[in-house]
């Protein structure tokens, strides 16, 4: 009972449809009477109130004209009689005073003694209770002679209050009546549709469908209500089979993925759950829905696995990590795993959507290739060690056959000489043994030591020669030197005149450079270029120099048969020649005195049946480049070490 009192709108939310309407009509009505009942009553009180203003208004205003005179000619008696005939019935006391508020006359119904001065002179109507009064001053031509104070009665107003009352407690009740029968006769009328309606949508349930469809009763309001009601029941029902054949779908894909997809709530429960991941623990999916799946993960590794699972729902950030399980079968299975926030359908609570990769072989595969490239660089530390030993064999060896080709090529020359030698000695030694010196065999010796002399000469000359063309100075040293001197020196040596026309076109240029070396450049190049117009019958030689603000130029050109593109390329290589008598080592050591000595170039233009041209860039001398000889201008490499 206290709770129904203490709550009576849950009460009413309970209640029936009939209850709540005849509730709702019943209170309506009521409160609408009520309020046209104090509506009417205020209107009332308001006109009644008015009525008893004009009426006192009027019997003051005649008494006041009559009793002006008593009050004049001071006859109390004749005002007293004035106050009692003043006509009106509910008056109940009439009082007169004096302008000093002292009395003068008085008449009460009751008898009752005069009261004292009211004091209340603004002549207005003032209700109380059951009674109303007023205080008017009297005048006369301007002049204040007195005051009338009357007091009403207001018992007849009260009657006629009462007896609206009761007829509006009679129109109350009977407007109740009427509002019971049209409530009663308006829930018959709507009960029957609005209970199919609520019948209909009790026995709706997601789990066995939405085939339940609503009967219509009319073609009111409430019948369209119906209508839209199994129309909607339609969708919902249309939705809803979408949605299964959808979810089926959903799990048809995923069961066909080949990694594990899973999802899990905030307590570690699994919420969903593929056909790989069943396949892979050896349990159905069913089983696994709702199980933190703990066994197949060592005590360390579901630990650190939470952790990871507590901080993606705080980060609500993505996550990937690499874990190990335990199959049904015992064995560990590496897993690299992405997990990501998720809010469930149908909920508004978050789950951990994963899925996880086997990558067991890759690991293994990736330890063996691991092992295989450790052992990969061990063999080819083995192998780069073998191959360094094979090089500087190989070196080596190309040493032993440069030399062996220079001492071939010096046996070549030195054959002939000595071939003749002997055969000169040979001679001597018969000449010798039979001890005949006559004037024949004396000049026949005298021929055979001249013979002897100049294949010594011929000898000599070879060897110089090839000295000469290998051997770099073993000091050197790098100065200011004139181009000019370096080339006259170079000419007068090699004798260009005596096979070819020699044109020079020469100024003084100054470089830096080792004035020994550089004359050595110059004589190898001009004995080449001699060699080359040999069997020319115009042959020529030119020489000039140019300089421009860093590189002097020396130009050597001749008019000889020129070189094939074969020679070109291998101009530079030791020991290459197509001189019979060359050693093929003099361009080699050119190109060492030019780019390695000297920081310049060198380079050869050629076409057989043209001439070649030789272009020598030296660097021009600088004062700043002037120092004293030391150590670093010294240097002790030779060919002919070799």
């Amino acid at each position: 009972m206290i709770n129904i009192v203490a709550n009576p709108f849950g009460l009413l939310l309970k209640a029936s449809f009939r209850v709540k309407v005849a509730i709702y009509t019943f209170a309506t009505t009521v409160i609408a009477l009520f309020i046209a009942a104090i509506a009417f009553l205020w209107l009332l009180n308001l006109s009644m109130k008015n009525i008893v203003t004009v009426d006192l208004r009027g019997t003051t205003d005649q008494l006041n004209t009559s009793c002006a005179a008593s009050i004049r000619f001071g006859d109390e008696i004749t005002g007293a009689e004035y106050l009692n005939h003043g006509g009106n019935q509910q008056v109940l006391s009439a009082t007169l005073y004096l302008p000093d508020g002292s009395l003068f006359a008085h008449y009460d119904r009751e008898e009752q003694s005069a009261p004292e001065f009211p004091g209340q002179t603004d002549g207005e109507v003032h209700f109380e209770w059951n009674r109303a009064s007023i205080l008017r001053p009297m005048q006369e031509n301007g002049e204040l002679i007195g005051f009338l104070y009357m007091v009403r009665d207001l018992g007849e107003i009260y009657e006629r209050y009462f007896t609206f009352a009761w007829l509006f407690l009679g129109l109350l009740f009977a407007v109740l009546a009427l509002t019971l029968l049209s409530t009663t006769w308006l829930h018959g009328f709507l009960r029957k549709p609005i209970q199919e309606l609520a019948h209909a949508a009790s026995k709706v349930d997601p789990e066995k469908g939405y085939s339940i469809r609503a009967k219509k009763v009319g073609e009111d309001e409430l019948g369209t209500l119906t209508d839209v009601f199994n129309e909607m029941m339609d969708r919902i029902q249309s939705h809803e089979m979408d949605m299964r054949h959808s979810q089926e779908r959903l799990r048809q894909v995923i069961n066909l993925v080949p990694h594990m997809i899973f999802a899990k709530d905030r307590d570690g429960r699994l919420v969903l759950a593929n056909q790989s991941m069943a396949d892979t623990l050896g349990i159905p999916v069913e089983q696994l829905i709702d199980s933190t799946a703990s066994k197949w993960y060592s005590r360390e590794e579901y630990q650190k696995i939470r952790s990871h699972d507590i901080e993606v729902f705080k980060t609500d950030r993505p996550h990937f990590s690499e874990e190990v399980l335990i199959d049904h079968e015992g064995n560990q299975i590496r897993l690299q795993t992405t997990k990501i926030p998720f809010v469930q359908s149908g909920t508004s609570h978050n789950v951990l959507l994963g899925i996880s990769i086997d990558v067991t072989r890759a690991k293994l595969a990736e330890e063996a290739l691991r092992n295989s490239n450790d052992e990969l660089d061990l063999r080819v530390k083995e192998r780069t060690s073998e191959l360094r030993e094979a090089v500087a064999r190989m070196e080596r060896q190309e040493r032993l056959a440069l030399v062996g080709r220079v001492s071939g090529n010096i046996a070549h020359e030195l054959r002939n000489p000595l071939g003749a030698i002997r055969q000169s000695i040979y001679y001597l030694n018969m000449i010798f043994e039979t001890e005949d010196f006559d004037v024949k065999n004396l000049k026949m010796i005298r021929k055979h030591m001249g013979m002897i002399e100049s294949e010594v000469d011929a000898s000599n000359h070879v060897i110089t020669n090839l000295l000469g063309t290998t051997q770099v100075d073993r000091q050197r040293k790098k100065e200011k030197t004139d181009l000019s001197d370096v080339i006259q020196v170079s000419v007068q040596r090699v004798w260009v005149d005596e096979w070819a026309k020699l044109n020079m076109d020469v100024d003084s240029i100054l470089v830096w450079g080792d004035f020994l070396q550089l004359r050595q450049l110059m004589i190898n190049l001009l004995e080449n270029a001699k060699t080359a117009v040999k069997n020319q019958s115009d042959a020529t030689i030119w020489i000039d120099t140019k300089f421009d603000g860093q590189s002097a130029f020396i130009h050597i050109t001749d008019n000889g048969s020129g070189m094939s593109e074969e020679t070109l390329t291998r101009l530079f290589e030791p020991l290459y020649t197509t001189n019979p008598q060359g050693s093929g080592l003099g361009l080699s050591i050119c190109q060492e005195i030019v780019e390695e000595r000297h920081g310049g170039t060198i380079q050869f233009e050629s076409q057989e049946g043209t001439g070649t041209q030789v272009k020598v860039t030296l660097p021009l001398f600088s004062p700043q480049e002037e120092r004293p000889l030391g150590k670093e201008n010294l240097h002790t490499e030779s060919f002919a070490d070799l």
